[in-house]
């Protein structure tokens, strides 16, 4: 009876010990900053999600300088010095805008890592394939910006400045949300209309296509996606218009339900109304306000160019009457000095007459107020 008694307790004790120490080992085990987004869910191009544990930062060449200052650290190669020092402090104040549009503090612990060339990023990188055509790319996972001052695709340098806007918005959003699945159109359209990126391309796009009826709805979007870098791409223009109509309140309540796990389709229903009504209204706006933008342009050009054409044509006729003036007064001016010259002046060597000072002095008036007479060839003042 006792044995018997014994098994039933003796299994209970084990079981109850290996519970004890799985508790313990979660305990200790620290939860990831960010959770990871499905294998589905595809990423913004310059932001990737590496599916490698733990994912490795390699140290820095011993060339790079680096300053740390308020949990922003900066490593930089030497040569790009001049470029990169008002960076930290332009990233304190993305932070700071970046925590009021997402409605939480956000980048308190970040690296930002300033090759010379696009071909040394690889090194300050977790992984050695990057994008070809990537002047910026972010590792959330690692809390990371690595950045090139020089541009892989044109011989103009691009600014660091909206380079960092762009790749800090893509961290600070995954920061927000705790990685959780967000689409990739709203991920990259959310930096792109954060950093203001190409805001005149993008509106002329998106008036082209207001004008021919071919604005894209969200599930379009989606689609159509570039997989690539989506600059120029009608998709990604009326990406980072629908964050703008979100605006920063819906966009800081939907990254907020994100973060507390809901799904997108039921996060973004409650944070900005049911996906139909949602498109309808914002599509109705675009399309309002975009076909009214070259309009409106149009109308402003032709006044401007009116308005030079006016300014042209009176700086013309003044300058036109300048030169008549100067002229009448150069052709009097000499016929008096020849005058005076043909009277007076002395017979040279060869019968021409010769004009001395004094001639030249007396052929016309020095001052046009005082009132002068001209008698046998001087002139004499009437006091």
């Amino acid at each position: 009876m006792s044995a018997r008694a014994r098994g039933p307790r003796g299994r209970l004790a084990r079981v109850a010990a290996t519970i004890a120490a799985l508790l313990v080992v979660a305990a200790l085990t620290p939860s990831p900053a960010l959770a990871a987004p499905t294998a589905r869910d595809p990423r913004p191009w310059d932001a990737p999600w590496i599916e490698v544990e733990p994912l490795v930062v390699p140290p820095l060449p011993p060339e790079y300088l680096t300053h740390e200052e308020a949990g922003i650290r900066l490593s930089y190669q030497p040569s790009t010095r001049d470029r990169v020092r008002a960076l930290p402090a332009l990233a304190a104040t993305l932070r700071s805008e970046l925590g009021a549009a997402l409605g939480i503090p956000v980048l308190g612990a970040i690296e930002i890592r300033v090759a010379a060339a696009p071909g040394e990023m690889a090194r300050l990188a977790p992984v050695e394939q990057l994008p070809g055509y990537a002047t910026a790319v972010t590792f959330s996972q690692s809390h990371l910006v690595v950045m090139s001052a020089l541009s892989p695709l044109s011989l103009d340098a691009p600014s660091l400045d909206g380079s960092l806007r762009h790749a800090l918005a893509h961290l600070a959003l995954d920061e927000a949300t705790r990685g959780r699945a967000v689409p990739r159109w709203f991920h990259e359209g959310f930096a792109v209309d954060f950093a203001d990126d190409d805001s005149a391309s993008r509106a002329e796009t998106l008036s082209r296509a207001a004008l021919s009826r071919q604005l894209l709805g969200l599930a379009q979007i989606d689609a159509q996606f570039p997989v690539d870098a989506p600059e120029g791409s009608l998709a990604c223009a009326e990406a980072a218009d629908f964050v703008r109509f979100l605006g920063p309140r819906r966009v800081a309540d939907l990254a907020g339900r994100l973060r507390g796990g809901e799904p997108w389709t039921d996060a973004l229903a409650t944070a900005a109304g049911p996906e139909a009504s949602l498109e309808l209204a914002w599509r109705k706006e675009m399309a309002r306000r975009y076909s009214f933008l070259p309009v409106l342009l149009g109308s402003l050009l032709l006044w401007i160019g009116v308005a030079a054409a006016v300014l042209v044509r009176r700086a013309r006729a003044r300058r036109r009457r300048d030169d008549v003036a100067t002229t009448r007064e150069s052709g009097q001016r000499r016929a008096l000095i020849a005058r005076a010259a043909s009277r007076r002046a002395p017979q040279g060597p060869r019968g021409s007459r010769v004009l001395d000072d004094e001639a030249l002095h007396e052929a016309a008036p020095s001052d046009p107020e005082v009132p002068r007479v001209e008698h046998d060839g001087r002139w004499y003042t009437l006091h």
